[in-house]
């Protein structure tokens, strides 16, 4: 069934906030009574894809002042039938923020929230049952600005500089400036070449305070630099996502706690 990936995702979300306790619990219901929950056309409400948009080094977050709407939100948009929930939120990103990579800092949910859409010309009053991503850019491009919006803005970590006190975003902004690291020490990872490595350390840049980097250490002999050798990357590169016969895949894919 198209409806297991989602149903699966939201039911190893584990959300903190009460608020989101009872929408995870909405949605299951939501997603599971309706077979077309992921097409526009079900009046009710159907399933929307947002994004928490992290700049390369994670020290800013991008958010869009709506054109229609007025006001400051995320990015996101319509899954118009597709139930791959996570490549609607990368392709969202990428229209809305004219940046092309962007890659999945975490791959399970970020946030959830569930909101009620007035109505209007077009279409009656409806819910958006709306599954949020942490993503990330991975390249240095500027945003482009579309007709969608009227800004495009990169806030920093001083939640005195948030350009709106919705209760989502303000939830999300939290959640970012207090993030839980997606990797952690005494983890195994394989990567997509077939080597393994073992997580030793997650630390910061001292040059760019703002820059997490992942330190893991080679479990094989190298011939050029030794028995075991260290080495980091940027959090954002060690969780992307690369293209390697004809798929993405992991860079890195976790094998053993």
């Amino acid at each position: 069934m198209h409806r297991n990936k989602l149903i699966e995702m939201l039911q190893n979300y584990n959300p903190v906030a009460q608020e989101e306790m009872e929408f995870k619990e909405r949605m299951l219901n939501f997603v599971k009574e309706n077979e077309n929950c992921f097409e526009r056309t079900l009046e009710q409400g159907h399933i929307t894809a947002s994004i928490w948009l992290l700049n390369k080094d994670n020290s800013k977050a991008l958010l869009m002042h709506h054109s229609k709407l007025d006001q400051w939100f995320q990015l996101g948009g319509h899954c118009d039938g597709d139930s791959d929930v996570l490549a609607v939120a990368i392709k969202e990103a990428q229209e809305e923020s004219c940046i092309v990579n962007i890659v999945a800092a975490r791959n399970d949910i970020f946030d959830i929230d569930i909101h009620l859409i007035p109505e209007n010309k077009k279409e009656k009053a409806h819910y958006h049952y709306d599954i949020r991503f942490l993503l990330q850019v991975s390249s240095d491009e500027d945003v482009v600005q579309n007709s969608e919006s009227k800004e495009l803005r990169w806030i920093d970590k001083n939640i005195n500089n948030l350009p709106t006190q919705n209760r989502s975003i303000v939830r999300m902004f939290n959640k970012w400036t207090n993030l839980i690291f997606p990797v952690k020490v005494g983890e195994i990872y394989k990567h997509y070449k077939g080597k393994s490595y073992k997580i030793i350390s997650v630390a910061r840049n001292t040059e760019n305070i703002e820059e997490v980097l992942v330190v893991y250490q080679a479990m094989y002999n190298c011939p050029t630099f030794g028995a075991n050798p260290i080495w980091a990357r940027p959090i954002g590169m060690f969780t992307e996502n690369v293209f390697k016969d004809g798929k993405d895949q992991p860079r890195f894919q976790k094998i053993s706690n």
